[in-house]
């Protein structure tokens, strides 16, 4: 005999593990993007101070 809520609940957590193994890959990717922006704006900011003492 089949059991319908039974096979609803393991279809449900079949896809929800489907969804976070898929997106755990994108959001590590965009965290580390976050990250390496983070430091490219002190990089650019360091660079505008070097410019200005060689200018000024």
């Amino acid at each position: 005999m089949r059991s319908v809520p039974l096979a609803w609940v393991l279809t449900s957590a079949a896809l929800f593990c489907v969804l976070l193994t898929s997106l755990y890959p994108a959001v590590a990717v965009a965290q580390a993007g976050v990250e390496q922006g983070s430091q490219v704006i002190p990089w650019i900011l360091g660079w505008i101070d070097r410019a200005t003492g060689v200018l000024s």
